[in-house]
């Protein structure tokens, strides 16, 4: 993914109008070739073609001098193209030259610079849950998945840096859709509603990317990432106190028991403290939610037991 830096790329590092136009264009393909715009096409059409005429088009589509010369390479991934960090360095030289206000001007700017910092979650996940949503193989993408993992968290901390300079880390054009368009996503779907519902995911979707791999490389940090993708971050057990009551008996008590687990083992105490903690205050939570207002929950006095049982492990060991 880093791959050795070659001066000569920087002869001729494409404009952010360049990436920007030849990223449409994937995008647009990719809009045409899966899902609903699939379907459109070959209703409208039924000798559309989404993967006999790929090959043919995929030299004209992905840009290659385009995105090669800022470190960027396009994969398929089922019936689409994504784009694969393939040098760090040149795509740092890409984001060097780019003025903040310029990046910030359209939301269009910003979709690749999106898509990458995706694609590295997606490696993660795979590198150490194997829970990656890529279809692209590792001969396509290049090497194995724990080593492409461990290489796309470097890459990420290389990249913050220049993301944070140009205000994309927690991108500003993407919070006006967070915070006018919620009301958007309550109205039915119609011509005028799709932009502002598609901007509002995307703004969620990489919003939830950058949070996601600033906790991995905490916990990587930790040595406890593996872990982390098992059990999750301790906030993360505390804020879904609401649904104890729904999951299954199996579900829960296979949780505590991974927390219990942790806490047996010397490299992984701590964390394994500090996620029954956060695990019992969840229960705890849910079981005075329970007693305040029974109307909220429906569950049975055989399920009250049974998390009463669990806190108490829980409490045994939370310090």
């Amino acid at each position: 993914m880093a791959g050795s830096y070659e001066p000569d790329h920087q002869a001729h590092i494409p404009s952010l109008e360049e990436v920007t136009g030849a990223y449409t264009d994937i995008l647009a393909h990719n809009s045409r070739h899966t899902g609903l715009g699939a379907m459109i096409h070959v209703t409208i059409d039924p000798n559309f073609a989404t993967e006999g005429d790929m090959s043919a088009e995929m030299q004209d589509l992905v840009h290659e001098g385009t995105f090669m010369r800022i470190g960027i390479r396009m994969v398929r991934d089922g019936g689409r193209i994504t784009p694969v960090l393939e040098n760090t360095q040149l795509y740092v030289d890409f984001l060097s030259q780019q003025n903040p206000e310029e990046v910030r001007s359209t939301d269009e700017n910003l979709y690749l610079m999106g898509d990458v910092i995706n694609s590295l979650r997606q490696t993660v996940r795979a590198g150490f849950s194997g829970r990656g949503d890529s279809e692209a193989s590792d001969e396509e993408i290049g090497g194995t998945h724990r080593e492409r993992a461990e290489e796309a968290l470097r890459s990420f901390l290389a990249l913050d840096e220049e993301y944070r300079r140009l205000g994309i880390d927690r991108p500003e054009s993407y919070q006006r859709y967070i915070e006018a368009g919620e009301q958007t996503l309550s109205q039915p779907i119609t011509k005028e509603t799709a932009p502002a519902m598609k901007a509002v995911t995307r703004a969620r979707s990489y919003f939830a990317d950058y949070t996601a791999l600033e906790e991995y490389v905490t916990y990587w940090g930790r040595d406890l990432l593996q872990e982390y993708m098992v059990i999750g971050a301790p906030a993360f057990l505390e804020g879904s106190k609401g649904v104890y009551a729904d999951v299954g008996y199996d579900k829960l008590t296979a949780e505590v028991q991974q927390i219990l687990d942790l806490i047996g083992l010397e490299r992984t105490t701590q964390y394994g403290i500090e996620t029954a903690q956060a695990m019992l205050r969840g229960i705890e939570t849910t079981l005075r939610e329970m007693t305040d207002d029974p109307t909220i929950w429906f569950a049975s006095d055989e399920y009250r037991k049974f998390l009463e049982e669990l806190a108490s492990r829980l409490r045994a060991v939370a310090g």
